[in-house]
């Protein structure tokens, strides 16, 4: 669409005489489409063609937008990837908590207070089933 609009010569007039080289269709569009949205709005139209009419500072400008466009695709890949390994890092989190869990009550049945031999007996029994109980349930 954008591609038939700046093809018409009424568009290309008026760039001709705003002294606007419209050169490679796509770069254009992607450097006045500032937010990335893959549409133009009033305002990135006039802002983007302003910016382009100034001579010399032109190439820099497009070059500055293009950059900046690159770097915000970049950073919208890593999203994803950002956010999984931080549910990641959660669930690791959250199998530690269990772990320790696990961890202190077979500490507390080998070494809880004892009385006698039935005693001890029963209570390291009880220790390791009930930490095998807990390490299944993560």
């Amino acid at each position: 669409m954008f591609r038939k609009i700046l093809d018409t010569p009424n568009v290309q007039q008026v760039l001709t005489e705003l002294d606007i080289s419209i050169g490679d269709n796509l770069t254009l569009f992607d450097s006045l489409d500032v937010d990335g949205s893959r549409t133009l709005d009033v305002s990135e139209l006039v802002n983007g063609l302003m910016k382009l009419r100034t001579g010399a500072e032109k190439n820099n400008i497009v070059a500055t937008l293009l950059t900046t466009r690159s770097t915000q695709k970049i950073v919208e890949a890593l999203e994803p990837m950002v956010e999984e390994d931080h549910a990641r890092i959660l669930e690791m989190h959250q199998t530690m908590s269990k772990l320790e869990s696990a961890i202190s009550l077979r500490t507390q049945g080998v070494h809880g207070p004892t009385n006698d031999k039935t005693s001890r007996s029963v209570g390291t029994a009880q220790a390791p089933c009930e930490l095998e109980k807990r390490i299944y349930e993560l």
